[in-house]
Formats: C-alpha cells, sequence, structure tokens
C-alpha cells in the first residue's frame, strides 16, 4: 500500500490572549473608563481587561508606536530638520512651538512627542523616518501587522483626530511591551521633565510630562510609576498609559475615554485602581515546566509545541498556596511575529485546577501525517523551508521518538479514528488635543 503524505485538518483560533480567572477572594475594581487593560510586561498576561478589543480612537497613546519605530529606526543623534509640513496642525493641538527650518537630534524630538505630547515633533519625527506623514503610518501599520495586531489602523503619526485611525487597549498594550524592549523607550517616555538646549540651529525648550502619576507633588504622583503617555481629543476623551514596577514585577496600564474630572473616574483613579489591584491581588511565582510537549493546532495547522526554558515566571492569584503547585499546558495561541504561546493551568498535589491563564512562550514543529496503514497515522515534522515565518524547534533523536511514541499511544486509544488534535478551551475639554 503507498503511503500518502497530506497536512493535517485546521482549526481557526482568535488572536485574542486567554484570560486569567479572576483572583481568589480579590474583586476586580471598578473601572470608569470605557476601555481598560492590565497586561503583565514581560509575558503578556492579562490581570485585567474592560472592552480591551473594541476599536477607539486613541488620541496621543498613538506617540507610543511613532517612538517604538523611531528607536527602532536608528541613531538617535540624527539631525533632524523640521519642515513646513511638520507644522501644519489643526487649530489647539499640543505643540511646543518647533519652527521651520530648525535642525535638532531626533532623541530631542522624541522627549518633545512623548512628555509634553508636542505634535509637532511627532510629525518632524514622522517625516524624517518616512518622507512623509502618510509614508511613515503606513509603516506603523506594517509593525502592528507584525506584532500580530489585527485591530490597528493608524492614519497619522500623532494621534489627533482623523477618520479611520483607531485601535484598542490590548494593542497599545502589545505596543507598549515591544517598546519597552528597548531601555532608551524607559528614558523618553519616564523622564518627569526635559530641557532642550539652545543650539546653532534650534531655539531651546523646556517642558514637563503630563502624565501626573509620574509628577511629585501632582496629587496623583504613585512611586511605582516609570514611564507613561497621555492623550486626549474630544472624540477619544482622556486616554493614559502608565507603566508601574514593584517588587521586580512591570505592569502596563491601558485608559482609553475616561470621562470625568479625575475626582470620580478619569484616567488616574482609574490607572491607580488596576495598579493597587495588579501588584495587590497577584504575585510573581517561578514554577518548573512540564518536560513533554503536546499537539495543538494553531490557525491552518498543527504543532507539537514545546515550553521555552525549564521554567515559568507566572502572575497568580495571591491567595493561592506556595507549595505544592505544578504547571500543565491546557491551550494554544499564535501571537506576534509567529511567536507561539500556552496557556497555564495550575495543579495542586492532588491534581485539582486552582487556576488558570497564565502564558508560557512555546516553540512548534509544524507537522504532517504519514498514513502507516488502513487506520493509522504517524506525524513528522514539516521541512523547515515550508514555513519560513516560524521558530523551529531543534530536536533531539530521543525527543522525536519520545514525540511520536506519545502520539502513537493517542491514536491507539482513539480506535484508529482521524485524530482531531488539541483543542484550546472554549485632561480637561480645554485642554490642547494630544
Amino acid at each position: 500500500m503507498m503511503w500518502k503524505k497530506r497536512p493535517l485538518a485546521a482549526l481557526a483560533l482568535s488572536l485574542a490572549l486567554l484570560l486569567p480567572t479572576p483572583a481568589q477572594g480579590a474583586e476586580a475594581p471598578v473601572i470608569h473608563a470605557e476601555a481598560a487593560i492590565l497586561m503583565e510586561a514581560e509575558t503578556g498576561q492579562i490581570l485585567y481587561e474592560k472592552n480591551a478589543h473594541r476599536q477607539m480612537q486613541p488620541a496621543s497613546l498613538t506617540k507610543i508606536m511613532t517612538c517604538l519605530l523611531a528607536i527602532e529606526a536608528g541613531n538617535p543623534e540624527q539631525q533632524v530638520t523640521v519642515t513646513p509640513q511638520a507644522l501644519d496642525l489643526m487649530e489647539d493641538a499640543a505643540a511646543i512651538g518647533l519652527q521651520e527650518g530648525e535642525r535638532l537630534p531626533l532623541r530631542e524630538l522624541l522627549y518633545a512627542a512623548m512628555l509634553p505630547s508636542a505634535n509637532d515633533a511627532a510629525n518632524a519625527v514622522a517625516i524624517h523616518i518616512a518622507g512623509s506623514e502618510a509614508a511613515f503610518a503606513r509603516q506603523m501599520n506594517r509593525r502592528a501587522e507584525a506584532l500580530g495586531l489585527t485591530d490597528t489602523r493608524f492614519v497619522n503619526a500623532s494621534g489627533l483626530p482623523v477618520q479611520g485611525h483607531s485601535t484598542t487597549a490590548y494593542d497599545l498594550a502589545e505596543i507598549t511591551r515591544e517598546a519597552l524592549r528597548y531601555p532608551s523607550f524607559l528614558d523618553y517616555a519616564g523622564r518627569p521633565s526635559y530641557f532642550i538646549r539652545p543650539g546653532p540651529e534650534n531655539r531651546g525648550y523646556s517642558f514637563s510630562h503630563l502624565n501626573r502619576l509620574l509628577l511629585p507633588g501632582s496629587g496623583y504622583f504613585d512611586a511605582r510609576a516609570i514611564a507613561g503617555k497621555t492623550g486626549w481629543t474630544v472624540p477619544a476623551g482622556h486616554c493614559l498609559m502608565t507603566v508601574a514596577e514593584q517588587d521586580g514585577v512591570r505592569l502596563i496600564a491601558i485608559i482609553l475615554r475616561a470621562e470625568g474630572d479625575g475626582t470620580m473616574g478619569g484616567p488616574y483613579p482609574d490607572t491607580k485602581a488596576l495598579l493597587d489591584y495588579g501588584f495587590g491581588s497577584f504575585r510573581r511565582v517561578e514554577l518548573p515546566l512540564p518536560a513533554e510537549g503536546f499537539l495543538g493546532r494553531i490557525q491552518e495547522s498543527e504543532y507539537y509545541l514545546t515550553p521555552v526554558g525549564t521554567t515559568v515566571g507566572l502572575m497568580v492569584p495571591a491567595e493561592l498556596p506556595r507549595e505544592g503547585l505544578t504547571v500543565q499546558l491546557v491551550g494554544t495561541a499564535e501571537g506576534e511575529e509567529g511567536r507561539f504561546w500556552g496557556e497555564a493551568a495550575l495543579r495542586n498535589a492532588a491534581g485539582e485546577v486552582l487556576w488558570q491563564g497564565g502564558r508560557i512562550p512555546l516553540t512548534g514543529e509544524l507537522l504532517l501525517g504519514d498514513l502507516l496503514g488502513p487506520s493509522a497515522v504517524a506525524y513528522l515534522p514539516q521541512v523547515a523551508k515550508e514555513v519560513p515565518r516560524l521558530p523551529l524547534m531543534e530536536f533531539g533523536a530521543a525527543a522525536v521518538v519520545a514525540a511520536l511514541v506519545g502520539l502513537w499511544r493517542l491514536l491507539a486509544r482513539r480506535g484508529g479514528k482521524e485524530p482531531a488534535g488539541g483543542r484550546p478551551p472554549e485632561e480637561s475639554p480645554n485642554a490642547p488635543a494630544q
């Protein structure tokens, strides 16, 4: 009998991250903003979300992506010439007052774009990097697509209101998480104030951060905050991004369309409530990962997946026991740039599932099936050239044998049926526009 090789059947998976169950004994915060998310920065584990995938205008939180692309573009000391197009702003748009023909280092303009949310500075950066605002917006969208963010479409580098410019709280958190890979981002987004010294080709400029969580004496100062970005337009409302750190744990809080004057609702009380919840209701644990891999379906293919590394750090409800916990992989998803993730479940010594929801980085091999007889299928890795965009796992001989033996036993238990694969569990209205 001739054996026939064919791809496995497909199962489409949502790109949305798997959410944790509420922390035991802890009430989730009451958030007044229309959308919000609290994300652990290292793995992207979500601790809280409200309408996190609703497409909305982000105002100047757009500039997080602008800053990311500028950092990735290269030399921060490169001189940028301010063009007339960079100064073409709507009335009452936030700006530091750049003048046509001025030349400043790229890094100086990034401080201006991130701290006082200067739209003239953001435009100058975009035109310098891409030649025009439209071309830069295309770069922004390609970068979002590379991160696997399907609900984002940027039209400009500043976030000033324009039709079709939208993203989500989740996407903004992921963009921030990517930007945090670069230490310079914390400097551009975290300094309380900055002074651009006058030079032969530029005036001097002095400004402070607009995110009050970073300003001592502001009334909203929070010592945990290490970076942030503000935003406000009429259609977007108050928007706020804050990165905070405590005891080695770094959290990202995104608030979209918050209303109020800061006493009832508003971006600052909402953000403080999120940070108090994240740092107070969860603790970080480091646990050994299971040595064996498992079968998981991702989009149109099936993969043999194994954890990256031997341990994993997870944010778990503070009330869980500190001893006797083990990690089990119970679901899969594909994240940005072809990276794989597994959903973690924690079990106690008796095998009971206590909590489910953390993310574990995985690596995987795309598998194909070979018919060995009338009812049995063996799975083998597909050659690398057929999956150029995915990271391939380096299998040792013993690992391959162990994987195939496990799969063969699984098929035998299913009585010769075609295997279905593993499935996952189902600022004021009068403020300048930023």
